[in-house]
């Protein structure tokens, strides 16, 4: 696999595939989301790269993080990327399928999160298991995400606000109820491209949702709610 090396910030990089899915603003957004306390066991449904761990931890700490990947190169490349930046302690890649998350993880879970695939198998465009729901559907993410959490531990999922519906109807068949929303708005005025949803195993229905979180302003400059993320290392200038 050709690859190309991703700086973070001074300290933190990654490498990625060269062609192929890359990480964009979604993962990074989905990093700035996930909650986490220093005692507590975390899982990624479907690292890839690895990224997320590797920023999660550069901003916070946590007991440790098993990260699941069913593409070996990718497993790989997500090993080699937490060996980089100093976090075997903490972060364990484990290749398989997600599905079988409760069998592949040695201990239940405070904190779950996810980038899934946003299209359906038979969408447009080539199809990517990445990108398309050919390894896994949405419902099948919020499945694992349920088996393996603690009661009221947190699933933390970013996802295409067209299909909102899709993610909540499965979020509720999984026992995992959705809690808070933040709403994606990638330029003022605009509407919701993607959202960000916090789930909690076990816990009664009732719904926040937060102030939108917007990209750009209408003139294509970056907003306030960017700038913290840049304050925070989990945007760069190129990504924003």
């Amino acid at each position: 696999m050709n690859r190309i090396l991703t700086q973070l910030d001074e300290t933190y990089a990654v490498f990625q595939p060269e062609s192929g899915f890359r990480f964009g603003i979604d993962a990074l957004l989905l990093a700035g989301a996930v909650r986490c306390e220093q005692n507590e066991v975390g899982c990624e449904l479907g690292t890839g790269c690895g990224v997320i761990p590797v920023l999660l931890k550069k901003r916070r700490d946590f007991a440790r993080i098993y990260a699941i990947e069913i593409d070996p190169d990718m497993a790989s490349l997500a090993r080699e990327n937490v060996r980089r930046n100093g976090m075997t302690d903490s972060v364990r890649v484990i290749e398989g399928d997600l599905k079988d998350a409760r069998k592949l993880l040695p201990e239940a879970c405070d904190f779950v999160f996810a980038n899934p695939p946003y299209r359906k198998a038979d969408e447009g465009g080539k199809p990517s298991p990445a990108r398309h729901e050919l390894l896994c559907t949405i419902s099948e993410v919020c499945r694992a995400a349920g088996e393996i959490l603690v009661h009221n531990g947190r699933f933390t999922v970013i996802w295409p606000a067209k299909r909102l519906t899709d993610l909540m109807v499965a979020l509720r068949d999984a026992g995992v109820e959705p809690k808070e929303m933040i709403p994606v708005v990638p330029l003022r005025g605009g509407g919701a491209k993607i959202v960000i949803v916090t789930a909690k195993k076990g816990a009664k229905p009732g719904l926040a949702v937060s102030p939108a979180f917007v990209l750009r302003e209408r003139d294509g400059g970056e907003t306030g709610a960017c700038r913290v993320l840049y304050e925070r290392g989990v945007l760069t200038e190129e990504e924003g």
